[in-house]
């Protein structure tokens, strides 16, 4: 079940539970809140290619609601920047 609250103008998602459908795979329970990163947020058109980076924004951002880190969340040009950088031989 995932249970979606309004907060500070912001939506916020709490996970319950998150089953891993993989074989051999493992449920993992987790607990939290996290800003949920969508297609078209912030006047940025990454529609039907953005996937990925707002996976990511939304993992980014549990970790700061959980006070895990203070680094803010990044954003597609800096993702897109690590990646360029990782690729460098």
């Amino acid at each position: 079940d995932i249970i979606i609250t309004l907060f500070s103008n912001k939506l916020f998602v709490m996970l319950l539970l998150l089953l891993c459908l993989i074989k051999n795979g493992e449920q993992t329970l987790i607990n939290g809140h996290y800003a949920y990163y969508h297609y078209m947020q912030d006047n940025f058109d990454d529609n039907m290619w953005g996937c990925a980076y707002r996976s990511l924004q939304t993992i980014c951002s549990w970790f700061i609601l959980q006070g895990y880190t203070t680094k803010p969340v990044p954003t597609h040009a800096q993702i897109q920047q690590v990646i360029i950088d990782k690729l460098k031989i």
